[in-house]
């Protein structure tokens, strides 16, 4: 091994789930929702954390992510897939996205994503804290034929993280992280197509490494087939750490044409690492690794890092005078850590080198995502954004990058209120601009997360769509409604994305109780909103797109208020249009009472009905049930 003058990152990010498979019950049709017979209704809310990126051949992104469930709900891991303009692909899951939901108790991330030739996903990340890898299909369901069903454990027989993936021509697919244990060593598995281990790799599928006592691998690049692996490793925790390069045989022993052991350390400053590798490869010079990371110069704050290496473990002194580029992106005192790098090409030569990665400012725990331009020489390319660093407007962290013709993809999450959803944003590759053609101004906002949701009211459209009416829970408690088609899967034109979560209340919370549909295909709901320390009662009506119906009561909605607690939970159509709703009215000091209101067809009270032509029809007798009705 040999130790150079300065730094140098690798980083890769991974994704990984674990749900516990089970026969059917007795008569569950199969062929309805996810295969399991039944379609998971929740809204879309939450904290949601994209982790890893990955892109098809037809442009369509796919962006690896988790989000957490509330009270007794299990986790959810998931991927979206978007058009090449940065909307949810609707032919994908649900409405754009996977979900599956995680068994593990807590400890639930995502990390790393890969793609197969076939289509099919696999993503790499924690389950209870234990690697663990899902694959799905290209339709985003669970891969039976994969470990248990679509879940299988990386047996490093310890805690640990994933944090990089790669798939080989054959199959195989290499995992890349770190254990800890008594110590933290490095390690690179190999799983079959099958997802168990390869036992032809080390005897058991894995293999450690600890070229240091302290050591912990974030990236993977082939070269000629065989792993070379970029991270960070020290005498102990608390020493100086050292970017670390691993270059293996094709059959995992340390490759002694690099550097003779196939190990390099590289110092820059007092502590450097390594986050992700690309190779730069050319008809007429030699190829060369490049690499992206860290490293720290003082007591505070870190730089970006990009380091270049020959294929035999020598820094490139033709880039930046040494092999090493160190540049503060951020303020003195942040931490800027360059995740990802790619190298561009035009006609099969390489033109550019391209890292991205984040600035945190750790006393606010904000993070921004920034991104670089370079020639090969190591210089800046100044028609990049003016001086070749690129730090876009707002708060959303950068955990992928991609670049793609003449556009730089940056994924992450980002926060929008008091929500933090994935954050995707396009560039241009030439001066970094966003690209007015993605989502909005270049960005794309997805609230991916699939909190948990009550299902409270069904109703079935002429065409054989189900309507389903609900509360849906995450950040805050919503009053939902969503349409699936006959066979169980979300109608992504309804509403656009497959479920109405944003009527016109002028509270947080509440419930749909009932639905119905008009013969002209609109949807009248009913239900139930928080209201001045209780509850009132609320009728709307939707478009038959499931859009707001703007002439129905006052924009929308009528609101209906008559004591302290009051909750509707039946709705009928009279024969000339006119609506019909019952439930319940309490009071706090009078007690409850069965309610009937007769709505006109445009939403109003009716004064023809009821005995004080108000509309309504109160009865506390206590002969009725409302909520049975």
């Amino acid at each position: 091994m040999h130790w150079t003058a300065r730094t140098i990152l690798a980083l890769l990010l991974l994704c990984t789930l674990s749900p516990n498979a089970a026969a059917l019950p007795a008569g569950w049709d199969p062929s309805f929702g996810n295969g399991e017979g039944f379609v998971g209704l929740s809204a879309r809310r939450g904290a949601n954390f994209a982790s890893a990126m990955t892109q098809q051949a037809d442009g369509k992104y796919l962006i690896a992510g988790s989000s957490s469930g509330a009270g007794s709900q299990p986790d959810e891991f998931y991927v979206v897939r978007l058009t090449l303009d940065g909307v949810r692909d609707s032919t994908f899951g649900e409405g754009g996205v996977a979900y599956v939901p995680v068994s593990g108790a807590s400890g639930n991330v995502t990390s790393a994503i890969a793609l197969q030739a076939d289509g099919r996903i696999i993503i790499g990340g924690l389950v209870d804290s234990e690697p663990t890898l899902l694959r799905i299909t290209a339709n985003g369901r669970p891969d039976s034929s994969f470990g248990t069903a679509g879940f299988a454990p990386v047996p490093i027989s310890s805690f640990g993280e994933i944090t990089a993936l790669q798939l080989q021509a054959d199959g195989t697919l290499f995992v890349v992280g770190y254990a800890n244990s008594v110590s933290v060593s490095g390690y690179v598995a190999r799983m079959l197509p099958s997802g168990a281990p390869d036992p032809a790799w080390d005897g058991d599928g894995v293999l450690f490494l600890s070229p240091q006592p302290w050591t912990q691998l974030y990236g993977i690049v082939l070269v000629g087939g065989a792993p070379l692996l970029v991270g960070e490793s020290a005498p102990n925790y608390a020493s100086s750490r050292f970017l670390t390069l691993v270059k293996l045989t094709p059959s995992g022993a340390y490759d002694t044409a690099f550097d003779t052991d196939g190990i390099v350390f590289t110092a820059a400053g007092l502590n450097s690492g390594g986050r992700s590798a690309a190779l730069q490869t050319s008809v007429t010079t030699p190829t060369k690794i490049v690499v992206a990371g860290y490293a720290q110069q003082g007591q505070t704050g870190k730089d970006f890092l990009v380091a270049r290496y020959s294929l035999t473990g020598q820094l490139d002194v033709t880039f930046d005078g040494d092999g090493i580029l160190l540049k503060p992106v951020g303020p003195t005192a942040y931490d800027d850590i360059a995740s990802s790098v790619r190298v561009t090409f035009t006609g099969g030569t390489a033109t550019r080198i391209v890292v991205a990665g984040n600035i945190h400012d750790a006393f606010n725990g904000r993070r921004s995502r920034a991104a670089m331009k370079l020639f090969l020489a190591g210089t800046f390319d100044t028609a990049f954004d003016g001086d070749g660093v690129l730090v876009p407007p707002g708060f959303g962290d950068c955990s992928g990058m991609l670049t793609s013709g003449s556009r730089i993809v940056m994924t992450g999450s980002g926060d929008r209120g008091a929500d933090r959803d994935v954050a995707v944003s396009r560039h241009s590759t030439t001066d970094g601009t966003a690209d007015a053609t993605f989502g909005t101004a270049g960005w794309s906002f997805i609230d991916a997360g699939h909190s948990p949701a009550e299902g409270h009211a069904i109703a079935l459209q002429s065409d054989g769509k189900i309507l389903i009416g609900g509360q849906g829970q995450g950040s805050d408690v919503q009053p939902i409604i969503r349409r699936v088609y006959p066979d169980g899967r979300p109608d992504s034109s309804f509403a656009g994305g497959g479920v109405q979560d944003s009527l016109p209340l002028e509270s947080a919370g509440g419930t749909v109780r009932a639905l119905v549909v008009q013969p002209d295909g609109r949807i009248v709901a009913v239900g139930s909103v928080p209201a001045s320390g209780g509850s009132s009662m609320f009728v709307t009506r939707l478009l038959s797109n499931g859009a707001i119906d703007r002439t129905f009561g006052t924009l929308g909605i009528t609101r209906i208020h008559r004591a302290d607690y009051d909750t509707l939970y039946s709705i009928a159509l009279q024969s000339d249009g006119r609506i019909v709703v019952a439930g319940v009215v309490r009071s706090n000091s009078v007690g409850s009472s069965f309610a009937v209101f007769r709505l006109t067809t445009n939403g109003v009270l009716d004064p023809t009905f009821g005995p004080f032509a108000d509309g309504s029809f109160l009865d506390a007798s206590g002969l009725f049930d409302a909520s049975a009705t």
